[in-house]
C-alpha cells in the first residue's frame, strides 16, 4: 500500500467519523432538551408534590420529618378545610414520634383551623390518649371521662388502661368487662385488648401479701419476711436477732442486771427485733408493688392513636 493511499484512508475514515458526529449531534440535543423540559417541569414546592413526600416519609416511619412536610403542605394550602385530614395525619406523625408536647399544641389548635370538623368530638379522647402515653393517669382519666366521642371501644379501652396503671384493678376490671364477648371474635385490635383485659382482670392472679400480718408474724423473728417470700432476709433476721439475744443474755447472766454489756447488746437487739417488724410490713408492700409492676408489665397494653 502506498503512502498516498494510507493518507486517503484517513482522511475518508474521518470524514465519515465526522458525518456521524454531525448526523447525531441535533438527536442529542434534542433528548437533552427534552429531559431538561421534564426536568423544569417538576415545581418541587408545589403543594401537591410536598403532600406526595410526607406520605412517603409517614409510610417509612420517618415521623417526625413527616410531620414537618404535613405542615408545610397545611401552609402552603392555608389550612383550607379539606387540609382536615391531613392535620390529623401531622398530629398522628408527631405522636408516633413521641413529640407529646407539639401533639398537645396541634390538637390545641384543632378548633381554631376546623371548627367544623367532624373529629372535634374525638379531641378531648385524642389528648387522654397523649396523656396515658406520658404517664399522666389522672388527667387522662379525666381527659376520657369528659370525652364526646363516639368511639365507645376506645374510650372504654382508655379509661380501662389508666385505672390498671394506678393499681386500682377493680375499677378497671369493671370498665373493661362493660363489653362481654360475643359468640364471634372481636371486630377490632381495640376490643381485642379489651377482652383480654377483661380476662386478666377476672382471673385471680394478684396475690397479695398482708402488711399487718407480716408485721403480727414478725413477733417471731425472720417468719414475716419469710410469708413475704424473702427467706434470705428472713434468715439474717432470725440470726441477728438471735446473736444480740444471746450475748445480752451472757451479759446480763455473768454480771447481774448492772452488766453494761448487757444493756448494749440488749438495747441492739430490741432495736433490730422492732426494726424487724416494721421491716416485715414494709416487705409486704414492696412484694405487692412488684406484682402489680409485674401484671401490668405483662399486660402489654398499646393505647395508640386510631
Amino acid at each position: 500500500m502506498t503512502l498516498r493511499n494510507v493518507i486517503l484512508m484517513f482522511i475518508r475514515s474521518g470524514a465519515i467519523n465526522l458525518l456521524i458526529v454531525l448526523f447525531s449531534l441535533p438527536i442529542v440535543v434534542a433528548a437533552q432538551n427534552s429531559n431538561d423540559g421534564d426536568v423544569n417541569e417538576i415545581d418541587y414546592f408545589s403543594s401537591e408534590n410536598i403532600l406526595k413526600f410526607a406520605d412517603h416519609l409517614y409510610n417509612t416511619r420517618d415521623y417526625e420529618r413527616a410531620a414537618g412536610e404535613y405542615r408545610r403542605y397545611l401552609i402552603a394550602v392555608s389550612f383550607e378545610p379539606s387540609s382536615d385530614s391531613i392535620y390529623y395525619k401531622t398530629i398522628r406523625a408527631l405522636f408516633f414520634a413521641d413529640n407529646y408536647k407539639l401533639c398537645e399544641d396541634y390538637l390545641d389548635s384543632y378548633h381554631q383551623h376546623y371548627p367544623r370538623s367532624v373529629r372535634l368530638s374525638d379531641i378531648g379522647l385524642l389528648r387522654a390518649i397523649v396523656y396515658n402515653r406520658q404517664g399522666y393517669y389522672e388527667k387522662s382519666i379525666e381527659y376520657a371521662s369528659l370525652a364526646k366521642s363516639e368511639n365507645l371501644p376506645l374510650k372504654t379501652l382508655v379509661l380501662a388502661a389508666d385505672y390498671t396503671q394506678l393499681g386500682q384493678f377493680e375499677k378497671a376490671r369493671d370498665i373493661s368487662c362493660s363489653y362481654e364477648r360475643g359468640k364471634k371474635p372481636p371486630a377490632s385490635a381495640t376490643l381485642a385488648q379489651l377482652f383480654d383485659l377483661c380476662n386478666k382482670l377476672r382471673s385471680d392472679t394478684l396475690k397479695y401479701k398482708s402488711p399487718l400480718l407480716a408485721s403480727s408474724l414478725a413477733i417471731i423473728p425472720g417468719a414475716g419476711k419469710l410469708y413475704c417470700s424473702n427467706a434470705g432476709d428472713a434468715l439474717n433476721s432470725m440470726l441477728l436477732i438471735g446473736l444480740f439475744g444471746y450475748l445480752a443474755y451472757d451479759g446480763f447472766h455473768d454480771d447481774g442486771e448492772s452488766s453494761v454489756r448487757g444493756w448494749i447488746f440488749g438495747t441492739l437487739g430490741f432495736g433490730f427485733y422492732a426494726g424487724n417488724i416494721y421491716g416485715s410490713a414494709i416487705a409486704a408492700r414492696l412484694y405487692n408493688k412488684k406484682v402489680k409492676d409485674d401484671f401490668i408489665l405483662g399486660l402489654d397494653l398499646d393505647v395508640s392513636m386510631p
